[in-house]
């Protein structure tokens, strides 16, 4: 529980710091 909610902190993080890197990759890892 506590792993995930601090996984998911960390990505909302990387979102709000990088939007660009972020859809990035999320465009190679989902054509």
């Amino acid at each position: 529980m506590v792993l995930a909610i601090r996984a998911s902190a960390t990505i909302c993080k990387m979102t709000q710091d990088g939007q660009r890197e972020w859809s990035a990759t999320r465009l190679i890892i989902v054509p």
